[in-house]
């Protein structure tokens, strides 16, 4: 019982961590879009 609620909890963290990830790596291009059409 207590593994598998271990195991439940990595893999959550596992995912909020790929999707902050992919969060942030979204917001770079964004701003970096956003400064070159602005010069």
């Amino acid at each position: 019982m207590c593994s598998t609620a271990r195991l439940v909890d990595s893999s959550v963290l596992v995912q909020t961590h790929f999707i902050t990830k992919w969060l942030v790596v979204n917001i770079l291009f964004f701003l970096q879009y956003v400064v070159i059409c602005s010069m």
